[in-house]
């Protein structure tokens, strides 16, 4: 009897891994989920970033598990943008540009005549903003977040404040921008399967790189990309850096 049970539990237990063992392609499978989950890891250590979110991965065709993954924290109320990228599932490139967090971020620590009166934005049809700061104070900004006006008795301060949240407002718009055509772009790997760009090289070595959309990429001469058309979305700048280099 006790030689049936052990049996029983070698089928159960041994074979299975034995087969894990000997297939190391199934047993170790990388996908975008490891990718997302290394990428947050190493911003959290290499930052100290602490509320990570809204973390998105792609994973690119030009090599073996290359992948594309960005997210977003959020410290003192505002979003920030990371970006990351995994090859052969090793992080080999982060990229931060945000705050980081402060020792206590569930305290405000600043005096308390910083924190009275925080300052009200209140959007306007073209883009524009108004911050309205305490007492008879509002502030006027264009689309660019460059002050044009004024209303009322604004001190020094009250200005440094309402460029502040002006900046942190415009900032928000582009990230949720750049968000939005990430996704557009989660397509990019068929877009680039049945698209060819164009490469050209001037007399000065420079390099473009077009696509039939009227995408142009631009690189110098030792192959660093300078800028891109206005037209270009995110997978055609990929794919341009990758023709850029195999050129």
């Amino acid at each position: 009897m006790n030689k049936q049970i052990n049996n029983y539990r070698w089928l159960q237990y041994g074979i299975p891994l034995i087969v894990a063992f000997a297939s190391p392609n199934i047993a170790l499978a990388y996908d975008t989920g490891d990718a997302e989950r290394d990428c947050e890891n190493h911003v959290r250590s290499e930052y100290g970033l602490t509320d990570i979110r809204e973390t998105d991965a792609v994973q690119l065709m030009d090599s073996e598990k290359h992948y594309q993954v960005q997210g977003k924290t959020k410290i003192a109320g505002e979003k920030h943008r990371w970006t990351c990228e995994i090859k052969r599932r090793r992080v080999v490139n982060a990229h931060y540009r945000g705050p980081r967090p402060m020792a206590h971020p569930w305290r405000d620590e600043r005096p308390n005549d910083e924190r009275r009166g925080e300052p009200t934005i209140i959007p306007r049809r073209r883009g524009e903003v108004d911050i309205q700061m305490s007492g008879n104070c509002r502030l006027s900004y264009d689309r660019r977040g460059n002050l044009i006006g004024t209303e009322g008795r604004c001190s020094p301060q009250d200005r440094r404040r309402a460029d502040q949240a002006a900046a942190a407002h415009f900032r928000e718009r582009r990230s949720e921008n750049e968000d939005r055509d990430w996704r557009d772009n989660r397509g990019w790997r068929d877009h680039t399967r049945n698209e060819s760009p164009q490469i050209v090289t001037n007399r000065r070595g420079e390099t473009e790189v077009t696509f039939n959309n009227g995408c142009v990429v631009y690189y110098d001469r030792a192959g660093r990309r300078q800028e891109s058309s206005p037209q270009c979305r995110d997978y055609q700048v990929i794919s341009a850096d990758q023709a850029s280099r195999r050129y």
